[in-house]
């Protein structure tokens, strides 16, 4: 395969998982979202609400919740206030 298909090839790819990189974000931002809301609506008190969540975008990531912690608020973030840098991410 000549060289310059392979370079073409390696930014597909990375285009390719930039957008996938997105598309878990606004997933994960979703996700707790909800799990948050639903906690709350059933009674959970406020300091627990959101416990677990993390823990659970660990087990769907394969990371740890240490990990999972950090990518959910990271999520969160690029998904409530950085939209362009969101837009442009999931471009590729």
């Amino acid at each position: 395969m000549p060289d310059a298909v392979l370079i073409d090839r390696i930014r597909l790819l990375e285009e390719i998982k930039a957008a996938a990189a997105a598309a878990q974000a606004v997933a994960t931002a979703r996700f707790v979202a909800s799990q948050r809301t639903a906690h709350a609506a059933n009674g959970v008190p406020a300091d627990r609400v959101g416990r677990g969540v993390a823990a659970q975008v660990g087990l769907a990531r394969r990371m740890s919740p240490y990990q999972a912690t950090r990518y959910s608020g990271q999520a969160l973030i690029l998904t409530r206030e950085l939209p362009a840098t969101m837009a442009r991410m999931a471009a590729g």
